[in-house]
């Protein structure tokens, strides 16, 4: 199977200064993501209980809350929901670089794509200042990380593509680009009229519809480590499309019949998966005529 050659790697890649200022990266960056995102972790989880439970949960249980505040809440889920999602796809892609970063191409791709995509977005909103500061500091560390990279040359090098997954990839792109689009439409509006305009959750949601198409083109490529990525668009996919149907009335939800679609995509593109990883394994697809003998399988073991 074709897998990414590396880019011949320079002098200064090559140096003991380089390696040092990564290895202080490679500790610290992935430390500062999980500090922005460790409530973000909690809601995929904390966003399919009841309200009562969760108020009582987190001390903040009114039992003066009418119909009104709880309808309120469940417009929300959603967009907590994709915190959640966003907050796990940039952790798990930060920590996969503490284990042979060489060979975590793809999550480093993804990261990138994360920080960018945020800068993007949550520009569309707020200040200036706060936009430098925020974006700045999510940012600013993971293009670090990427320059100081051991495989710094070959996160914007092309590696080629799976052509199953990469079609598959394109199909959920376009959905996923208008999901992001009209959100983002929708963070521009006036903030007076929208409580979930100053929050910014609409971006949020914008950024999670960008990061789940990026995970997609990026978990289909040829190049090294893109099997986390491809994971994490199936399982982000399937998480957000289940909790839509789960709470159909929440705002940026994917409404029945999308939620059902992107479920389906979710399950064709891990089937697309489990088959490129087991096709770069190795592992012989026998056809059902194969002599399965002792004899034959030894003569073609010693073959190999």
């Amino acid at each position: 199977m074709h897998t990414q050659r590396p880019a011949t790697p320079s002098a200064w890649q090559q140096s003991r200064t380089r390696r040092i200022v990564f290895t202080v990266l490679v500790i610290l960056v992935p430390l500062w993501i999980l500090l922005r995102n460790l409530f973000g972790l909690t809601e995929v989880a904390l966003m399919w209980l009841p309200p009562e439970v969760l108020g009582e949960m987190l001390g903040e249980s009114d039992p003066d809350a009418g119909a009104d505040d709880i309808a309120a809440f469940e417009a929300e889920r959603a967009h907590y929901m994709a915190i959640g999602v966003m907050s796990w796809a940039a952790v798990l892609s930060a920590f996969a670089q503490w284990r042979r970063p060489a060979r975590r191409v793809g999550s480093m791709q993804l990261l990138l794509a994360i920080g960018l995509g945020a800068t993007v977005v949550y520009g569309l909103s707020g200040t200036l200042s706060e936009w430098l500061i925020e974006e700045g500091l999510l940012l600013a560390p993971i293009v670090l990380l990427a320059v100081f990279h051991p495989r710094a040359r070959d996160l914007l090098r092309p590696a080629g593509f799976d052509v199953p997954m990469a079609i598959a990839a394109l199909v959920a792109a376009v959905p996923w680009a208008a999901y992001a689009v009209v959100n983002a439409v929708l963070q521009l509006g006036d903030a007076t009229g929208d409580p979930h305009v100053e929050p910014e959750h609409w971006a949020t949601n914008a950024l999670m519809g960008i990061t789940l198409a990026a995970a997609a083109a990026i978990g289909s490529s040829r190049a090294d480590g893109t099997r986390l990525p491809a994971w994490i668009a199936v399982g982000g996919t399937l998480l957000f499309a289940v909790h839509s149907l789960a709470f159909p009335g929440a705002e940026s939800g994917l409404g029945t019949v999308w939620a059902v679609l992107a479920i389906a995509w979710a399950a064709g593109f891990a089937v697309l998966l489990v088959r490129r990883i087991v096709l770069e394994r190795g592992v012989p697809v026998l056809p059902a005529d194969t002599p399965t003998t002792a004899e034959p399988a030894a003569a073609s073991t010693a073959d190999r």
